[in-house]
């Protein structure tokens, strides 16, 4: 397994959501750790694996926004690495004239699944900027020593 420290990264603070269910289809998004971290003016960055109908993420922004009712705000961007939004469910995220639509303000997605034409909405807005997982690879296969017995698989 490798292993890159990303220095950038080093003073970040962590906060834990996840879902609770209740009576019922009842599901909550709830802050399980670190709520503290969560200051006005800051910037939270929720990061998930995979996004389908976005609907945990829009509610795991607004509870984090929720926290500053009346007293400010934070900047909330997502990334997720894998965007599969069945039936364009990633215009939930964004208005007709590319503003965002949610809490969320700024969505990184990767190419991992493809994403000709999707996105295109407003003129100089993006809330949706993708992320090629081309470089990742590339350096993974060419630069590492890691699983090495795999990489012949790659050359040419």
């Amino acid at each position: 397994m490798c292993c890159v420290k990303v220095d950038r990264f080093s003073d970040a603070k962590f906060v834990i959501c996840g879902k609770e269910r209740g009576k019922g289809d009842v599901r909550k998004v709830v802050i399980k750790e670190g709520g503290e971290y969560i200051k006005n003016g800051c910037h939270v960055i929720i990061v998930a694996d995979l996004v389908q109908s976005g609907n945990t993420l829009i509610k795991c922004a607004e509870t984090i926004q929720n926290k500053f009712v009346g007293r400010g705000k934070c900047k909330i961007s997502a990334f997720v690495t894998h965007g599969i939004f069945p039936g364009n469910t990633w215009e939930k995220f964004v208005k007709e004239d590319g503003s965002p639509k949610t809490h969320i303000s700024k969505f990184y997605v990767t190419d991992s699944i493809p994403v000709s034409g999707r996105y295109n909405i407003g003129v100089g807005k993006k809330v949706f900027e993708v992320l090629s997982i081309a470089p990742i690879v590339e350096y993974f296969i060419s630069e590492t020593d890691c699983n090495n017995e795999y990489k012949s698989l790659f050359d040419s």
